[in-house]
């Protein structure tokens, strides 16, 4: 149920975020372009799951002391993710039963707001900063 919770709220997070960038909106009730941000926001979700991944796996690879190797070319991971947003989609909308934003988009607590981005943005700084402490331990 927390992991739901989270989820949900992260997704109404990134869509508030890219409702707030883009300044879609019109007179109708709904945002322009709703489509569009919704997907948006499915994406920045499903890359918050892909960099939490890769940093598991790295963190996996230093406490076992050893190299785990995935082999795939760009257009595969970019395959996956493209198929990852897809299931993000269903399990949001489908799963979970996100209801649509209304012209405002989503009324999140600003506390709420701030927690999960200050989430995001540690989880971004993890992946770029494990691959260095990963290098030094293996030396590579």
């Amino acid at each position: 149920m927390m992991i739901r919770s989270f989820v949900i709220t992260l997704y109404q997070v990134m869509y508030n975020r890219q409702l707030n960038i883009s300044g879609s909106r019109n007179g109708n009730g709904k945002p322009s372009g709703a489509n569009f941000l919704a997907l948006a926001g499915c994406a920045a979700t499903t890359l918050f799951f892909f960099i939490l991944f890769l940093n598991v796996t790295v963190f996996c690879e230093i406490f076992l002391h050893q190299r785990m190797h995935f082999t795939s070319s760009k257009v595969v991971a970019a395959s996956y993710f493209a198929i990852s947003i897809c299931i993000m989609y269903l399990i949001l909308f489908k799963l979970f039963a996100v209801e649509p934003a209304d012209e405002g988009g989503y009324k999140i607590q600003e506390q709420k707001t701030i927690t999960i981005l200050i989430i995001y943005i540690l989880n971004i700084a993890l992946v770029l900063m494990l691959p260095v402490v990963r290098g030094v331990i293996f030396k590579i």
